[in-house]
């Protein structure tokens, strides 16, 4: 795609595009840019030209300023909170994330043409803030010295608050994200002893979508709420609405990438939190310390839910968050056992479709047990003395 520097560039475009009517699409094939950034050139253009005082002789120099942006202007701080969201779901998938990597993500999201260079700079800048460094990969639990004061003391705040709350046990419950792909070909495989070479084929899938398990005190399961790639109120997000064969005990949402941001989560409280507490009396709500969780706005609509919010410790969600100790380790091997099955129905190699992976969660989140989820639950020490 060209980038138009000047604002004399885009004024060309923007020009030509409102001549006429309906004229936005073919100036915008015309130019190899999108119809939504000559919208945000018009908008900022009228914003720069149209100011108090403004003549001609200073019009005129505005034009030839270069712009740092190919389409409208991004706060700096917008920018930053949707990198930090990037790296944090990348980092969840256990995937490698790069310094290239941000720049390449902050070179879309901010749409800058400043160099690789600048951009390192600025980008090591933010890490050091974030307190993110270079790490080398181990083959162990990153946490395995946990201290268990800090352990012990958290389950009894959560006990206390529990207690001095009065919240039923099917009132308390923890809710946390994760991820199903729709091939799921291992490093492993059966193959005859000796054999020199050993290969694998997958379906040539590289989908996947994000799922949010909530669980309460006393067993009871939450709809899964299934994020798939799409866009919102596009052709996939329309497509389990006119297809009666998607399973009605889940929840279904979009977003660009899979991934839970703001506004998915958002939609979970609206679709699933709000209606779970309906009738309910007061609700206790466990979650860990995922920036999107801790969002103002996001705590705010649990909290007009009339929730009380607690946060697992971070660091601790594998000795502490119920769902990550004891329910989606079966949760997934009932997915696996699906994806097994569908893989000797298909001998040919032929990809999951979404329809596919709602089925397998549907089967998979039926068969986890009420016993497996309370059993959980006091594994870890949290007890309703109500």
């Amino acid at each position: 795609m060209k980038l138009y520097r000047t604002w004399k560039d885009k004024q060309i475009i923007v020009d030509e595009a409102y001549h006429i009517e309906r004229n936005i699409k073919p100036t915008a094939l015309k130019y190899d840019v999108q119809p939504s950034q000559i919208r945000r050139w018009k908008k900022r253009l009228d914003q720069l030209l149209n100011q108090d005082g403004m003549t001609d002789e200073k019009k005129s120099h505005i034009l030839t300023l270069k712009s740092t942006q190919t389409g409208g202007p991004r706060k700096e701080n917008d920018v930053y909170d949707l990198l930090k969201l990037y790296y944090e779901n990348i980092r969840n998938m256990d995937r490698i994330v790069t310094v290239n990597m941000l720049c390449f993500e902050f070179m879309r999201l901010s749409e800058t043409d400043a160099p690789m260079i600048v951009l390192r700079k600025r980008i090591y800048r933010w890490l050091e803030s974030e307190r993110i460094v270079h790490r080398r990969v181990t083959h162990v639990a990153q946490n395995t010295h946990h201290d268990e004061d800090k352990i012990e003391g958290f389950v009894q705040y959560v006990n206390g608050q529990i207690d001095c709350g009065k919240y039923l046990n099917s009132n308390v419950v923890n809710i946390d994200e994760t991820n199903i792909y729709f091939d799921m070909v291992g490093s492993v495989t059966l193959a005859d002893k000796g054999s020199r070479t050993v290969s694998v084929k997958s379906s040539g899938s590289s989908s996947r979508c994000s799922i949010l398990l909530g669980v309460t005190m006393d067993g009871k399961k939450l709809p899964p709420f299934i994020i798939f790639r799409g866009k919102p109120n596009g052709r996939i997000a329309r497509e389990w609405t006119g297809n009666t064969d998607y399973p009605t005990s889940s929840i279904y949402a979009v977003q660009e990438k899979a991934w839970v941001d703001k506004e998915v989560f958002l939609q979970w409280i609206k679709k699933v939190w709000k209606p779970f507490c309906t009738n309910k009396g007061p609700t206790y709500l466990l979650m860990d310390e995922f920036s999107v969780h801790m969002m103002s706005e996001c705590v705010n609509s649990i909290q007009d839910c009339g929730t009380e919010v607690d946060f697992v410790l971070g660091g601790y969600t594998s000795k502490l968050q119920v769902i990550d100790v004891g329910i989606n380790k079966p949760f997934k091997g009932y997915v696996m056992e699906c994806y097994e099955r569908f893989m000797v129905n298909n001998v040919s190699g032929t990809k999951a479709t979404r329809l596919d992976v709602a089925k397998w969660v549907e089967e998979a989140w039926e068969k986890v047990s009420v016993n497996t989820i309370c059993n959980t639950w006091s594994s870890i020490g949290f007890i309703n003395t109500n």
